[in-house]
Order: C-alpha cells, then sequence, then structure tokens
C-alpha cells in the first residue's frame, strides 16, 4: 500500500514538470519567409531583392536609359501574368496564353490593365508588390516579380 502513494506522487511530479516545460509558438509569418527564401534560392538564384518579400529578375530591359520610370499619380498601361509557385498560370491578360491555356472566352476583354499609382504601399499585397516593382522599371522593360 505504501507504493501506491508514491507512485501517484511521482506521477503528480512528473505532470508538473512537463506542465512547466516552454511551449514553442509556430510563428507562421516567418515560416512563410523562409520558406518563400528557400524557394527563391532554388528557384530563381539571379533574382534581385527590391524590399523584403519581394523579388525580381530582369527580363527585358530597355536600353533607352532616358525612358521615364511609372511615377505618383499617374495611369500606367499593364501586361501582366499571375503564376503560382508551381509555374502555373493563374491569371493573364495575354489573349494568345488564354488561347493556348484553353482558358480563352470570347467574354474577358485581353487588353492591358490599367492602374493607377499610389503613393506607397501599406502591405504587401500581390498588387502592392506589382506597383513597387513598376516604380522601379523603366517604359518598355519585362520583369518576373515574385512576392510572398
Amino acid at each position: 500500500m505504501r507504493l501506491v502513494p508514491k507512485l501517484i506522487l511521482s506521477i503528480i511530479a512528473a505532470m508538473a514538470v512537463i506542465s512547466c516545460a516552454k511551449k514553442e509558438e509556430l510563428d507562421y509569418s516567418e515560416f512563410e519567409r523562409a520558406s518563400f527564401e528557400a524557394w527563391i534560392k532554388n528557384n530563381a538564384p539571379n533574382a534581385t531583392q527590391l524590399v523584403e518579400g519581394i523579388y525580381y529578375e530582369v527580363i527585358y530591359e530597355n536600353p533607352d536609359t532616358d525612358a521615364p520610370k511609372a511615377e505618383s499619380p499617374k495611369w500606367i498601361k499593364v501586361n501582366y501574368e499571375v503564376l503560382d509557385m508551381e509555374g502555373n498560370i493563374v491569371y493573364t491578360r495575354l489573349e494568345d496564353v488564354a488561347k493556348r491555356l484553353d482558358s480563352y472566352t470570347k467574354y474577358t476583354y485581353y487588353t492591358p490593365d490599367y492602374f493607377p499609382m499610389p503613393e506607397s504601399s501599406s502591405k504587401l499585397t500581390i498588387m502592392e508588390a506589382m506597383y513597387l516593382a513598376l516604380k522601379e522599371m523603366k517604359k518598355g522593360d519585362s520583369w518576373r516579380v515574385y512576392t510572398t
């Protein structure tokens, strides 16, 4: 009978020690950032960091050094495609690409989008990442932009 109280006391002591253990909290934003950085390193090793969370690769650079950059507040005309991390096109403004992907519809207008250039970005959405990149591009440049 003396063994039972000692066993119960041992179990209570073990539970107390376990409950005091520090719980590791998973910071999703840190995990997402680390995953994105690893993806960039493996899939776009020549990409240049624009700001935290945005990388770009220059596909074509306009040789005209005097070509204007996008300024605020102005409207700019943009042709673009949105790809997922696997390289699948999830949105396009290019008619020939939509036809190749068999996603063409006669009800969609395959023309460039017009965007107002905002003064600044408060959070990093896909559109805001695109705005930041567009501010650095000259007219006629073609970039591939990566963002989290």
